[in-house]
Protein backbone atom coordinates (compact mmCIF):
# COMPACT_ATOMS: atom_id res chain seq x y z
CA UNK A 1 0.00 0.00 0.00
CA UNK A 2 1.33 3.45 -0.87
CA UNK A 3 3.34 5.25 1.83
CA UNK A 4 0.78 7.98 2.50
CA UNK A 5 -1.83 5.47 3.66
CA UNK A 6 0.70 3.62 5.81
CA UNK A 7 1.90 6.84 7.42
CA UNK A 8 -1.68 7.94 8.20
CA UNK A 9 -2.92 4.51 9.25
CA UNK A 10 -4.24 5.54 12.65
CA UNK A 11 -6.13 8.58 11.40
CA UNK A 12 -7.29 6.90 8.21
CA UNK A 13 -8.81 3.96 10.05
CA UNK A 14 -10.94 6.43 12.05
CA UNK A 15 -11.98 8.92 9.38
CA UNK A 16 -10.41 8.97 5.91
CA UNK A 17 -11.30 5.40 5.07
CA UNK A 18 -14.76 5.46 6.62
CA UNK A 19 -14.43 2.06 8.27
CA UNK A 20 -16.62 1.44 11.29
CA UNK A 21 -14.67 0.08 14.26
CA UNK A 22 -16.46 -1.95 16.92
CA UNK A 23 -15.04 -4.28 19.57
CA UNK A 24 -14.99 -7.98 18.78
CA UNK A 25 -13.28 -11.12 19.94
CA UNK A 26 -10.48 -12.52 17.77
CA UNK A 27 -10.58 -16.30 17.55
CA UNK A 28 -7.17 -17.99 17.41
CA UNK A 29 -5.34 -14.64 17.62
CA UNK A 30 -2.23 -13.97 19.70
CA UNK A 31 -3.00 -12.23 23.03
CA UNK A 32 -1.48 -8.96 21.79
CA UNK A 33 -3.45 -8.95 18.50
CA UNK A 34 -5.90 -6.08 17.86
CA UNK A 35 -9.48 -6.93 18.81
CA UNK A 36 -11.58 -5.09 16.22
CA UNK A 37 -13.90 -5.49 13.27
CA UNK A 38 -13.65 -3.21 10.24
CA UNK A 39 -16.86 -2.87 8.27
CA UNK A 40 -16.04 -2.12 4.64
CA UNK A 41 -18.44 0.10 2.73
CA UNK A 42 -16.99 0.38 -0.80
CA UNK A 43 -18.91 3.56 -1.73
CA UNK A 44 -17.47 5.42 1.28
CA UNK A 45 -13.82 4.46 0.88
CA UNK A 46 -11.30 6.98 -0.43
CA UNK A 47 -10.18 6.24 -4.00
CA UNK A 48 -6.62 4.96 -4.09
CA UNK A 49 -4.46 3.82 -7.03
CA UNK A 50 -5.88 1.23 -9.42
CA UNK A 51 -5.25 -2.37 -8.39
CA UNK A 52 -1.78 -3.51 -9.45
CA UNK A 53 -2.86 -7.04 -10.31
CA UNK A 54 -4.05 -8.60 -13.60
CA UNK A 55 -7.83 -8.94 -13.56
CA UNK A 56 -10.94 -9.17 -15.72
CA UNK A 57 -13.11 -6.12 -16.29
CA UNK A 58 -16.08 -7.43 -18.23
CA UNK A 59 -14.50 -9.13 -21.25
CA UNK A 60 -11.21 -7.21 -21.02
CA UNK A 61 -8.00 -8.27 -19.28
CA UNK A 62 -6.69 -5.26 -17.35
CA UNK A 63 -3.07 -5.25 -16.21
CA UNK A 64 -1.71 -1.78 -15.46
CA UNK A 65 -1.88 0.10 -18.77
CA UNK A 66 -2.38 -3.07 -20.82
CA UNK A 67 -5.78 -4.05 -22.16
CA UNK A 68 -6.67 -7.27 -24.00
CA UNK A 69 -10.15 -8.07 -25.32
CA UNK A 70 -11.33 -11.64 -24.75
CA UNK A 71 -13.64 -13.60 -27.02
CA UNK A 72 -16.64 -15.43 -25.60
CA UNK A 73 -18.84 -15.18 -22.51
CA UNK A 74 -18.15 -15.41 -18.76
CA UNK A 75 -14.35 -15.10 -19.10
CA UNK A 76 -12.12 -16.24 -16.24
CA UNK A 77 -8.48 -15.12 -16.00
CA UNK A 78 -6.12 -17.91 -14.90
CA UNK A 79 -3.08 -15.65 -14.84
CA UNK A 80 -0.13 -14.14 -16.65
CA UNK A 81 2.09 -16.30 -18.86
CA UNK A 82 5.16 -14.43 -20.02
CA UNK A 83 3.87 -11.39 -21.91
CA UNK A 84 0.48 -13.05 -22.49
CA UNK A 85 -2.50 -14.15 -20.39
CA UNK A 86 -4.36 -17.44 -20.11
CA UNK A 87 -8.15 -17.09 -20.00
CA UNK A 88 -11.14 -19.46 -20.10
CA UNK A 89 -14.45 -18.39 -21.65
CA UNK A 90 -17.59 -19.84 -23.23
CA UNK A 91 -17.19 -19.90 -27.02
CA UNK A 92 -19.82 -21.59 -29.19
CA UNK A 93 -21.30 -23.26 -26.13
CA UNK A 94 -18.01 -24.79 -24.87
CA UNK A 95 -15.46 -23.70 -22.30
CA UNK A 96 -12.37 -22.75 -24.28
CA UNK A 97 -8.92 -21.97 -22.87
CA UNK A 98 -6.94 -19.39 -24.82
CA UNK A 99 -3.64 -17.56 -24.67
CA UNK A 100 -4.19 -13.86 -25.41
CA UNK A 101 -1.85 -10.89 -25.72
CA UNK A 102 -2.10 -7.29 -27.01
CA UNK A 103 -1.78 -7.07 -30.81
CA UNK A 104 -1.70 -10.85 -31.35
CA UNK A 105 -4.38 -13.34 -32.38
CA UNK A 106 -5.68 -15.56 -29.59
CA UNK A 107 -4.32 -19.11 -29.50
CA UNK A 108 -6.60 -21.93 -28.36
CA UNK A 109 -4.90 -24.21 -25.84
CA UNK A 110 -7.72 -26.51 -24.74
CA UNK A 111 -11.44 -27.08 -25.26
CA UNK A 112 -14.05 -28.48 -22.89
CA UNK A 113 -12.23 -27.87 -19.57
CA UNK A 114 -14.14 -26.05 -16.83
CA UNK A 115 -12.26 -23.13 -15.22
CA UNK A 116 -12.40 -24.88 -11.84
CA UNK A 117 -10.45 -27.84 -13.27
CA UNK A 118 -7.56 -25.70 -14.55
CA UNK A 119 -4.54 -24.16 -12.86
CA UNK A 120 -1.69 -22.06 -14.24
CA UNK A 121 1.74 -22.75 -12.75
CA UNK A 122 3.39 -20.02 -10.68
CA UNK A 123 5.89 -19.30 -13.45
CA UNK A 124 3.14 -19.22 -16.11
CA UNK A 125 4.84 -21.96 -18.16
CA UNK A 126 2.39 -24.82 -17.62
CA UNK A 127 -1.35 -25.39 -17.63
CA UNK A 128 -2.58 -28.18 -15.33
CA UNK A 129 -5.89 -29.93 -16.04
CA UNK A 130 -7.43 -32.40 -13.59
CA UNK A 131 -10.38 -34.61 -14.57
CA UNK A 132 -12.41 -36.81 -12.21
CA UNK A 133 -13.51 -40.16 -13.61
CA UNK A 134 -16.50 -42.34 -12.71
CA UNK A 135 -14.18 -44.92 -11.16
CA UNK A 136 -12.93 -42.64 -8.37
CA UNK A 137 -9.79 -41.76 -10.24
CA UNK A 138 -8.30 -38.39 -11.15
CA UNK A 139 -6.41 -37.84 -14.38
CA UNK A 140 -3.91 -34.97 -14.13
CA UNK A 141 -2.46 -33.55 -17.35
CA UNK A 142 0.36 -31.02 -17.56
CA UNK A 143 0.35 -28.96 -20.75
CA UNK A 144 2.40 -26.16 -22.21
CA UNK A 145 0.78 -22.79 -21.46
CA UNK A 146 2.26 -21.53 -24.74
CA UNK A 147 1.01 -24.21 -27.16
CA UNK A 148 -1.41 -26.41 -25.19
CA UNK A 149 0.69 -29.46 -26.05
CA UNK A 150 0.61 -32.32 -23.51
CA UNK A 151 3.84 -32.51 -21.51
CA UNK A 152 2.94 -35.39 -19.18
CA UNK A 153 0.01 -37.00 -17.42
CA UNK A 154 -0.71 -39.40 -14.60
CA UNK A 155 -3.63 -40.99 -12.72
CA UNK A 156 -4.27 -40.81 -8.97
CA UNK A 157 -6.66 -42.84 -6.82
CA UNK A 158 -9.66 -40.92 -5.50
CA UNK A 159 -10.67 -37.32 -6.08
CA UNK A 160 -7.54 -35.20 -6.15
CA UNK A 161 -7.13 -31.42 -6.32
CA UNK A 162 -4.07 -29.75 -7.80
CA UNK A 163 -3.00 -27.13 -5.25
CA UNK A 164 -0.20 -25.53 -7.23
CA UNK A 165 2.76 -25.98 -9.55
CA UNK A 166 6.19 -24.38 -9.39
CA UNK A 167 8.71 -25.21 -12.08
CA UNK A 168 8.29 -28.94 -12.65
CA UNK A 169 6.85 -29.74 -9.21
CA UNK A 170 3.15 -30.12 -8.42
CA UNK A 171 1.51 -30.39 -5.01
CA UNK A 172 -1.77 -32.33 -4.87
CA UNK A 173 -4.26 -33.07 -2.10
CA UNK A 174 -7.07 -35.57 -1.62
CA UNK A 175 -8.75 -37.76 0.97
CA UNK A 176 -7.14 -40.91 -0.45
CA UNK A 177 -3.64 -39.54 -1.08
CA UNK A 178 -3.23 -36.98 1.72
CA UNK A 179 -0.73 -34.49 0.27
CA UNK A 180 1.65 -35.57 -2.50
CA UNK A 181 4.25 -33.94 -4.68
CA UNK A 182 4.76 -34.88 -8.31
CA UNK A 183 8.08 -34.08 -9.95
CA UNK A 184 7.14 -34.02 -13.63
CA UNK A 185 10.67 -34.07 -15.18
CA UNK A 186 11.72 -36.96 -12.93
CA UNK A 187 8.40 -38.79 -13.24
CA UNK A 188 8.35 -39.31 -9.47
CA UNK A 189 5.54 -38.86 -6.95
CA UNK A 190 5.70 -39.14 -3.16
CA UNK A 191 3.45 -38.49 -0.18
CA UNK A 192 4.63 -35.70 2.12
CA UNK A 193 1.73 -35.73 4.60
CA UNK A 194 -1.15 -38.06 5.47
CA UNK A 195 -3.36 -34.97 5.88
CA UNK A 196 -5.29 -33.58 2.92
CA UNK A 197 -3.67 -30.43 1.55
CA UNK A 198 -5.87 -27.67 0.16
CA UNK A 199 -3.55 -24.66 -0.43
CA UNK A 200 0.15 -24.14 -1.04
CA UNK A 201 2.66 -21.30 -1.36
CA UNK A 202 5.99 -22.42 -2.83
CA UNK A 203 7.94 -19.19 -2.36
CA UNK A 204 6.79 -18.85 1.24
CA UNK A 205 7.24 -22.57 2.06
CA UNK A 206 3.65 -22.87 3.28
CA UNK A 207 1.10 -25.70 3.09
CA UNK A 208 -2.48 -25.64 4.41
CA UNK A 209 -4.11 -28.97 5.30
CA UNK A 210 -7.29 -30.33 6.86
CA UNK A 211 -7.07 -32.74 9.78
CA UNK A 212 -10.39 -34.24 8.62
CA UNK A 213 -13.64 -33.31 6.92
CA UNK A 214 -14.44 -29.81 8.25
CA UNK A 215 -18.16 -30.64 8.09
CA UNK A 216 -17.47 -33.41 10.60
CA UNK A 217 -15.20 -31.53 13.00
CA UNK A 218 -12.00 -31.40 10.95
CA UNK A 219 -9.67 -28.47 11.59
CA UNK A 220 -7.04 -26.66 9.54
CA UNK A 221 -3.29 -26.43 10.00
CA UNK A 222 -0.62 -24.33 8.33
CA UNK A 223 2.63 -26.29 7.88
CA UNK A 224 6.02 -25.73 6.32
CA UNK A 225 5.98 -27.27 2.85
CA UNK A 226 9.60 -28.36 3.22
CA UNK A 227 8.94 -29.81 6.70
CA UNK A 228 5.27 -30.79 6.92
CA UNK A 229 5.74 -31.93 10.50
CA UNK A 230 6.21 -28.29 11.57
CA UNK A 231 2.88 -26.69 12.51
CA UNK A 232 2.84 -22.87 12.27
CA UNK A 233 -0.86 -22.26 13.03
CA UNK A 234 -4.03 -24.21 13.64
CA UNK A 235 -7.73 -23.38 13.80
CA UNK A 236 -11.04 -25.18 13.89
CA UNK A 237 -12.95 -22.01 12.96
CA UNK A 238 -11.04 -20.63 9.95
CA UNK A 239 -9.35 -21.90 6.80
CA UNK A 240 -6.71 -20.32 4.58
CA UNK A 241 -8.12 -18.49 1.57
CA UNK A 242 -4.82 -17.10 0.24
CA UNK A 243 -1.15 -16.86 1.23
CA UNK A 244 0.86 -13.71 0.46
CA UNK A 245 3.63 -14.14 -2.17
CA UNK A 246 6.40 -14.78 0.36
CA UNK A 247 4.15 -16.54 2.86
CA UNK A 248 4.45 -13.98 5.65
CA UNK A 249 0.73 -13.26 5.75
CA UNK A 250 -2.50 -15.01 4.88
CA UNK A 251 -6.16 -14.18 4.50
CA UNK A 252 -8.51 -16.65 6.13
CA UNK A 253 -12.27 -17.22 5.98
CA UNK A 254 -14.75 -19.23 8.00
CA UNK A 255 -13.89 -22.91 7.71
CA UNK A 256 -17.35 -23.71 6.28
CA UNK A 257 -17.70 -20.53 4.16
CA UNK A 258 -19.48 -21.26 0.88
CA UNK A 259 -21.78 -19.70 -1.70
CA UNK A 260 -21.06 -16.45 -3.57
CA UNK A 261 -18.28 -15.65 -1.11
CA UNK A 262 -17.71 -15.05 2.60
CA UNK A 263 -18.77 -11.83 4.31
CA UNK A 264 -15.86 -11.95 6.77
CA UNK A 265 -12.09 -12.06 6.19
CA UNK A 266 -9.25 -12.31 8.70
CA UNK A 267 -5.78 -10.97 7.84
CA UNK A 268 -3.14 -12.84 9.81
CA UNK A 269 0.54 -13.61 10.01
CA UNK A 270 1.06 -17.24 9.06
CA UNK A 271 1.80 -18.02 12.71
CA UNK A 272 -1.65 -16.70 13.59
CA UNK A 273 -1.15 -13.11 14.76
CA UNK A 274 -4.28 -11.14 13.84
CA UNK A 275 -3.79 -7.88 11.92
CA UNK A 276 -7.44 -7.14 11.20
CA UNK A 277 -10.88 -8.61 10.63
CA UNK A 278 -12.93 -7.27 7.73
CA UNK A 279 -16.70 -7.51 7.20
CA UNK A 280 -18.95 -6.47 4.32
CA UNK A 281 -22.74 -6.42 3.94
CA UNK A 282 -22.66 -8.64 0.84
CA UNK A 283 -19.68 -10.84 0.05
CA UNK A 284 -15.97 -10.86 -0.69
CA UNK A 285 -14.56 -12.30 -3.91
CA UNK A 286 -11.13 -13.80 -4.56
CA UNK A 287 -8.04 -12.35 -2.88
CA UNK A 288 -5.01 -11.23 -4.91
CA UNK A 289 -1.77 -9.84 -3.46
CA UNK A 290 0.01 -6.76 -4.83
CA UNK A 291 3.01 -7.52 -2.58
CA UNK A 292 3.65 -9.39 0.65
CA UNK A 293 1.51 -7.08 2.78
CA UNK A 294 -1.17 -5.52 0.54
CA UNK A 295 -4.05 -7.56 -0.83
CA UNK A 296 -6.86 -6.65 -3.21
CA UNK A 297 -10.31 -8.19 -2.93
CA UNK A 298 -13.68 -7.65 -4.55
CA UNK A 299 -16.04 -6.30 -1.89
CA UNK A 300 -19.79 -6.28 -2.54
CA UNK A 301 -21.88 -3.94 -0.42
CA UNK A 302 -25.66 -3.79 -0.36
CA UNK A 303 -25.88 -1.56 -3.45
CA UNK A 304 -22.36 -1.05 -4.81
CA UNK A 305 -19.18 -3.06 -5.12
CA UNK A 306 -15.54 -2.45 -6.03
CA UNK A 307 -12.03 -3.78 -5.66
CA UNK A 308 -10.67 -2.82 -2.26
CA UNK A 309 -7.01 -2.73 -1.20
CA UNK A 310 -6.27 -3.57 2.45
CA UNK A 311 -3.26 -4.02 4.70
CA UNK A 312 -3.13 -4.19 8.48
CA UNK A 313 -6.59 -2.71 8.95
CA UNK A 314 -6.19 0.16 6.46
CA UNK A 315 -8.17 0.08 3.20
CA UNK A 316 -8.86 2.18 0.14
CA UNK A 317 -10.83 1.64 -3.06
CA UNK A 318 -8.78 0.25 -5.98
CA UNK A 319 -11.38 0.42 -8.78
CA UNK A 320 -14.48 2.25 -9.92
CA UNK A 321 -17.77 1.48 -8.23
CA UNK A 322 -20.37 -0.63 -9.97
CA UNK A 323 -23.81 -1.93 -8.96
CA UNK A 324 -23.95 -5.05 -6.82
CA UNK A 325 -25.78 -7.70 -8.87
CA UNK A 326 -28.82 -9.43 -7.39
CA UNK A 327 -28.70 -13.20 -7.80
Amino acid sequence: MHRLLRGLAAAAAASTLALALVPAGASQAAPSAPSRVLEIKPAKLDRGPDAQVPRMSGRTVVDGDRRVQVEGRRPVLLGRSGSAYVVVSRIDGRWTTQRVAPGRPARTLLRGAFPESLLLSDDGAHLVYNQFTTRRKTVVDVRSARTGKLVDGTVFTGYVDVLGMDGGRLVLGGDDIGTRTWNVPAGASRRISPLRGYDVDFAGDRLAVYTGDPYEGGCTRVLRLSRPGTVLWRSCDERVDSFSPQGRRMVTVGILADGLGPNTLWERATRGRLFARYEVAGWFGGVQWENDSDFVVEAAGRKQMALVRCSGGVCDRASALRPTPSY
